[in-house]
């Protein structure tokens, strides 16, 4: 129940941390397009579940609007619609998604003596 509470910054706690993502994701992407294929498989990989993560917060910032006002209708909390309750959850853990998933992609791109590129975890 506390989730419903904390909604509105919940989502305005998304919506700032899915730009960064998306800054991570645009950056990394830059950085390794012209060595798209010697990009090591964990950059990929975690570059491939970041895009679905950040599509799934979009989806859900999407449908704030509607949600929050869903939510300002109630009086009490304990009627708010099963389907508010899920979306107040997903919230939550995309959020939870979003933070976990930006502290494991910190990469480093390097340019060795021959110009060749490649990609370490700092």
């Amino acid at each position: 129940e506390v989730y419903l509470h904390n909604l509105e910054k919940n989502l305005e706690a998304l919506e700032m941390k899915v730009e960064a993502l998306k800054a991570m994701i645009n950056e990394l992407l830059k950085r390794l397009s012209k060595e798209e294929d010697r990009m090591l498989p964990k950059v990929k990989n975690w570059i491939s579940i970041a895009q679905a993560i950040e599509s799934k917060a979009s989806g859900l910032l999407d449908k704030s609007i509607s949600e929050r006002y869903k939510l300002s209708k109630y009086d009490d909390l304990y009627k708010i619609s099963e389907s508010t309750h899920h979306y107040s959850e997903d919230v939550r853990l995309t959020l939870e998604a979003v933070e976990t998933h930006k502290s494991m992609g910190v990469f480093k791109v390097l340019v060795d003596s021959s110009h060749q590129l490649y990609v370490c975890e700092t």
